[in-house]
This record gives C-alpha cells, sequence and structure tokens, in this order.
C-alpha cells in the first residue's frame, strides 16, 4: 500500500482452476492479492485474522493522512471493520462474481468497503470531473443525504 512498506513482489497469487472466466478469476486474485499483502505488511494475527488495532494505526497513518480525510478515517474504519452492511449488495456482487477462493476475503471487504466510505466523503473540489468518473461517482448516494 505504500511503495516502502512491503515488497509486493513477495504475493504470488495462486491459480484457480475453478474459474471459467477471466473476470472470475481476476476477482479472485484481487481477493488473493489483498490477503497476501495484508499478511505481509503485518496487518493480521498469527491466525490470519484482520488486527484492528494494527489496521486502523496503518492505515491513520500511510494511507488516509491527508488534512480532509483524518475526520472520516477514524469512523470509516471502525464501520469497515465491524459492520458492512451497508455495502452488503456490492459485496454480495463482488463475491459472487469471484467463486470460490483459496484466500481470505477479509482484506478485500476491508479495502473495498474503505474505498466506498472514502470517496462518498471525499470533497467535491477533490473529485475527478471527468465522464467516467462523474458516472461513478456516488451521485446518487449524495442525493440521497
Amino acid at each position: 500500500y505504500t511503495q516502502n512498506s512491503f515488497a509486493v513482489s513477495s504475493c504470488s497469487v495462486p491459480q484457480n482452476q475453478n474459474q471459467n472466466d477471466v473476470w472470475s478469476e481476476a476477482l479472485s486474485k484481487e481477493i488473493c492479492f489483498h490477503d497476501c499483502l495484508f499478511e505481509t505488511a503485518g496487518l493480521t494475527t498469527s491466525n490470519g485474522q484482520l488486527n484492528a488495532t494494527v489496521v486502523k494505526n496503518y492505515f491513520m497513518e500511510n494511507i488516509f493522512n491527508e488534512t480532509w480525510m483524518v475526520p472520516y478515517t477514524r469512523r470509516a474504519l471502525d464501520k469497515c471493520l465491524n459492520d458492512t452492511s451497508s455495502f452488503s449488495y456490492i459485496l454480495d456482487f463482488y463475491f459472487r462474481a469471484a467463486g470460490s477462493s483459496a484466500c481470505d476475503k477479509e482484506a478485500a471487504v476491508l479495502i473495498t468497503c474503505l474505498l466506498m466510505e472514502m470517496a462518498y466523503k471525499c470533497p467535491w473540489s477533490l473529485l475527478n470531473t471527468g465522464y467516467y468518473c462523474r458516472t461513478f461517482s456516488f451521485d446518487s448516494m449524495r442525493n440521497t443525504n
């Protein structure tokens, strides 16, 4: 997640022989990649579960540390580490499309939730105004509040 935190090349993604299409295979590899990144960065316990305290500290110090992010980051981390129900429809689609995976989905769930939470809170002045970014920029979510 940061260039000098660890060697991304140490993550080898297993080939999933049960995947029958490129999309499913790509999602399955993404799940394994996130699982490996978290383990390599020391964000998991010895049994492979996310270490909430270490994850919070790591993301607060290294990832979501821009001035506008700080007020939202801890709340987003608390929510995403404890309750992803507000994103369940996205997560259900994501993991259904990925099919079976040999890797733990916990890190991918956290990353997906955090990206959704932080994108939702991103100030309009910082959003990319290109067509695709406007089309997929959470307009419907923002207009409901």
